[in-house]
């Protein structure tokens, strides 16, 4: 169990790790320099694994050999054919980043063709809730109608508190799902700012006029810090940690990782 959590843990990471390395290459980054930047921004057991890869290139082994020994020692498909990729890439001279990102596209269907699939096993999940809580709850209402208050309201307590918390998480999902799609039209209309020759602070700027609230008031206040000299990556943070989201995370690193080796911030 734990060997089957420890690679779902790293399967999820695997096509952040590629992302990040596109980024990366497309900056001009190499691989290997690309590698140790990423495990400095990247969090869990597959950050450990790359930081371990890292040090062993360092040491002055062959780079190589230290991807392959990584491979070895995660044993997940996704990134075995990352690796794959990566040294067959290197040995032909083709251009690293365009593969990278047709095998980042492959893993990234790959992974919705597998959260379709446990989506499909949701009905078979809800039949305890029809067979087993369902009659539950028909009994205690029985029970109430039939036994003194007294006695039946303990068994109410835990039913109502249930619904109460289910009520509460729905609210919070709705929200967040709400600001997330939020922050994906506005890192949209950052990318043609960007694209058109703004900076980051008028590209941040724009987007903050175009999406409402929660989000369009954050971005204006990270528009503000940029134009005050904070780094575009340290104005976004308070955005992920408030609302989670993965893919600005992403963004974050990118940027942060697009000021240390220069690089073209639009496609990021």
């Amino acid at each position: 169990d734990t060997l089957d959590l420890r690679n779902a843990e790293i399967e999820r990471q695997v096509p952040d790790l590629i992302d990040l390395t596109v980024m990366a290459v497309e900056a001009g980054v190499g691989v290997d320099q690309a590698l140790d930047f990423i495990a400095q921004h990247l969090a869990g057991r597959l950050a450990e694994e790359c930081r371990q890869a890292s040090e062993q290139a360092k040491r002055g082994q062959n780079p190589g050999e230290a991807w392959l020994l990584l491979t070895h020692r995660l044993r997940v498909s996704d990134f075995s054919e990352f690796v794959g990729v990566v040294l067959q890439s290197g040995k032909s001279g083709t251009s690293m980043g365009s593969v990278l990102r047709q095998k980042a596209e492959e893993i990234r269907q790959r992974r919705v063709q597998r959260a379709r699939e446990e989506a499909n096993r949701l009905p078979v999940k809800l039949v305890f809730v029809n067979v087993v809580l369902v009659p539950l709850m028909v009994a205690e209402l029985v029970c109430f109608l039939l036994l003194p208050v007294w006695l039946v309201l303990p068994l109410l307590v835990p039913p109502v508190l249930l619904v109460l918390r289910r009520r509460a998480d729905s609210q919070r999902k709705a929200a967040l799902d709400q600001a997330q799609s939020q922050l994906s039209q506005a890192v949209g209309f950052m990318a043609s700012a960007l694209r058109v020759g703004h900076g980051p602070d008028r590209a941040l700027g724009e987007a903050a006029q175009s999406v409402p609230a929660p989000v369009g008031p954050e971005l204006a206040r990270a528009a503000e810090q940029v134009r005050n000299g904070v780094g575009l990556a340290e104005a976004l943070a308070p955005l992920a940690e408030r609302f989670g989201e993965r893919e600005l995370s992403l963004l974050i690193t990118g940027a942060a990782l697009q000021r240390t080796f220069s690089g073209n911030l639009a496609p990021i």
